[in-house]
């Protein structure tokens, strides 16, 4: 019996817990180093829209990180000491990411409108030649 109550007191993940939050933690945290390699293989030019995607998907992990924290803290598997380690790594992470997501989408706003000049000139000289092969064929 002293056995058993010494380990509930026990503080960390039990089998239990670790199968459902631990896992999902570990999850995550994969998931928010997949996005930011990939968002980094991304060549802005031309693909800013994907990056921006791959941030805002690091952006939401980074969240949901920083939930399941809580969690584990409100429970009592983690120690505040730990949480706070956890929650500052989350959230460097998440800084960066911020300022990624600002950068990138000044960035990619110029991009789009030098791309809509480029087009509507474009447009504007298809125009004009077949303007003149009307008159030229009158």
């Amino acid at each position: 019996m002293i056995g058993v109550l010494d380990r509930k007191n026990k503080k960390g993940f039990t089998k239990a817990t670790y199968r459902c939050y631990g896992e999902d933690i570990r999850m995550i945290a994969k998931d928010i180093v997949r996005y930011i390699h990939a968002a980094n293989g991304k060549m802005f030019a031309t693909e800013h829209e994907e990056r921006l995607q791959l941030i805002g998907k690091i952006l939401d992990n980074c969240s949901l990180m920083l939930e399941y924290i809580q969690i584990c803290l409100d429970l009592e598997i983690i120690s505040l000491e730990r949480s706070g380690i956890w929650t500052k790594k989350v959230r460097d992470v998440q800084y960066m990411s911020m300022s990624w997501r600002k950068n990138d989408g000044a960035r990619a706003k110029k991009l789009k409108a030098e791309e809509r000049v480029s087009v509507d000139k474009w447009l504007v000289s298809l125009v004009k030649e077949a303007i003149r092969q009307i008159k030229a064929g009158n």
